[in-house]
């Protein structure tokens, strides 16, 4: 007998473990569901064995630690290579004020400004894509390995001082504004 689901319950997100026991050396994937508590038994020797001894635990341990590294790195880089206060002086200069500013002005300080490309960048490569605010654009950016180079993850960074936008209807060729 099949089982039917009468009415779908929440969504439940399954994802595949990998596991190596310790006491038997057997390997065996199941999913982040059959985890009671946390543990699961191996089934060739009934040990317990914590989610956080699995095999797939620990390989994104190790991934979250090298994108941390990546993370740093990649500030490091456009922070040594974009002009802060070339920036704040345009903003002084056109009055360009943000709103979670502390300066009574509304015109951020360098340090902010620095603060904010800091965070878009660290959630441009959390979110795998493309973050904007206060003028900044930080596009994220990913290739694999391949025979022509590394696996490499990047942002590119932008500050907007100029932008228009166009759209025209293909069928009348009136513009169309959203």
């Amino acid at each position: 007998m099949g089982i039917e689901i009468k009415k779908p319950g929440k969504f439940i997100d399954r994802k595949k473990v990998d596991v190596t026991c310790k006491r038997c050396e057997c390997e065996f994937s199941c999913y982040n569901t059959d985890f009671d508590k946390g543990v699961i038994k191996c089934p060739n020797c009934n040990n317990e064995i914590p989610y956080v001894e699995t095999d797939t635990y620990k390989t994104e341990q190790t991934s979250n630690i090298k994108l941390t590294e990546v993370k740093k790195r990649l500030r490091s880089e456009i922070f040594e290579t974009i002009d802060f206060v070339k920036i704040h002086e345009h903003m002084k200069n056109v009055g360009w004020k943000w709103a979670f500013t502390q300066q009574k002005d509304g015109i951020p300080t360098i340090q902010e400004i620095e603060e904010c490309l800091g965070k878009l960048i660290e959630e441009a490569v959390d979110r795998k894509s493309t973050i904007s605010t206060g003028g900044f654009t930080v596009r994220y950016k990913e290739f694999p390995k391949d025979e022509e180079g590394p696996h490499t993850i990047g942002v590119d960074v932008v500050f907007y001082v100029d932008n228009a936008v166009s759209d025209v209807d293909v069928d009348t060729l009136e513009y169309v504004y959203y």
